[in-house]
């Protein structure tokens, strides 16, 4: 995972941010504090899954019983539980280990996920756990495809797909499709040219258009080396719509597929640059149209990670992992026009800090998340917002 040259980035511009001023907040509730017992998941990356009665499901990077990683359940009233410890049934950790994208629920109640690492190959793992926790490995990567860094969507065809951030020919990165009865079939390798990487590199997820096509976006790469967002049709046709850069003022470093929003449009953020040097919020057409519509920067939040919620009120709501008034991160609300909202900025411990992945909806019709840090004992909470 070759994030060197993004933390040097972001370190720089979060050091440069002037922390913003005080924003009114809604109520939020600590429903956990991650740490409170030896096998807990810690530090979490990702948005929480909600299954259809209501609860929560996550997975972290770190924590469990052999300290490379949980899958958990937590209830609308914070009553948790480790569901399952990575790296359990051997040394060479055969089950996988570093889990950090958001798990997926399938028709049958049932999570596929992925780990980064672990594994036959120890290139990372796809997974289904049930959700009293009996996991099965169904499928080790190894050099041709490694390092799934990204979760996994349902395709057209009932197949689950999903990117490796390395894989062969140049170990920059490939989309794959697995069935549910773990076929696995490669679809597509990014390629270097020359000392370029114009397709983009380490693919970071997918979203399934409102045209049947792909879409998904690199962490490095394209005209810029900041990233591109392309799209990949199921016949495997693949195009670069947009290379993210810092010339071009549209941000750097998009690290979530983006979002379909109420027009049919793709929405997204990316991490880093932008007119305020916090990041960008844009709109994308599938037929390729691209606008910056917000820039980021130290009030409105700052660094956005997480991929965007599409709220019913047809607003979309995600965090930023730095910003808001003590500059802990922020939870936001913005229009498809671009306008943002910030309806909760963290605060100072035991408040979380850093919220890392999304938001999701829960049947009371609050927002759920996770904080990477912060907490009673530094390494994340499990929240609730209730918002006017």
């Amino acid at each position: 995972m070759k994030s060197t040259q993004r933390n040097s980035l972001i370190s720089m511009l979060i050091a440069l941010a002037p922390i913003a001023s005080a924003q009114v907040s809604p109520t939020e509730t600590v429903l956990y504090h991650l740490g409170a017992s030896a096998t807990d998941a810690l530090q979490p990356q990702s948005t929480l899954t909600r299954d259809a009665g209501g609860n929560f499901y996550g997975v972290a990077p770190a924590g469990g019983a052999y300290g490379k990683g949980a899958v958990f359940m937590v209830t609308p009233s914070g009553a948790y539980t480790t569901l399952y410890s990575f790296c359990s049934i051997s040394p060479s950790c055969s089950d996988g280990s570093l889990p950090y994208a958001s798990l997926l629920l399938d028709h049958d109640g049932n999570f596929w996920g992925t780990t980064v690492e672990g594994g036959a190959s120890y290139s990372g793992t796809i997974f289904k756990i049930t959700p009293s926790g009996v996991l099965t490995t169904v499928h080790s990567f190894d050099s041709t495809a490694s390092f799934p860094q990204g979760g996994l969507i349902f395709g057209p065809d009932g197949s689950l797909y999903g990117t490796t951030t390395e894989g062969a020919p140049d170990a920059i990165g490939t989309i794959y499709k697995i069935t549910p009865g773990g076929a696995y079939t490669q679809l597509f390798a990014f390629k270097k040219s020359r000392n370029s990487m114009p397709q983009g590199a380490n693919p970071l997820g997918l979203v399934l258009g409102p045209d049947g096509n792909f879409y998904g976006v690199t962490e490095y790469g394209g005209q810029f080396g900041f990233g591109v967002i392309f799209r990949f049709s199921p016949s495997g046709v693949f195009a670069v719509l947009q290379s993210m850069g810092t010339r071009n003022r549209t941000g750097a470093y998009p690290l979530s597929a983006p979002a379909v929003g109420p027009d049919g449009a793709l929405y997204g953020t990316t991490n880093a640059a932008g007119q305020f040097n916090g990041g960008t919020a844009y709109r994308l057409t599938t037929s390729g149209v691209f606008t910056v519509i917000h820039n980021f920067g130290s009030v409105d939040g700052f660094t956005p990670n997480a991929g965007l919620l599409l709220d019913t009120d047809g607003n979309f709501c995600s965090t930023t992992v730095q910003g808001g008034s003590t500059n802990r991160g922020t939870v936001y609300q913005m229009t498809p026009a671009g306008a943002v909202n910030v309806i909760y900025s963290f605060g100072p411990s035991p408040d979380g800090s850093g919220p890392v992945g999304g938001l999701a909806k829960g049947l009371d019709g609050s927002f759920y998340g996770t904080t990477s840090i912060g907490g009673l004992f530094g390494n994340g909470v499990i929240f609730k917002l209730t918002h006017p």
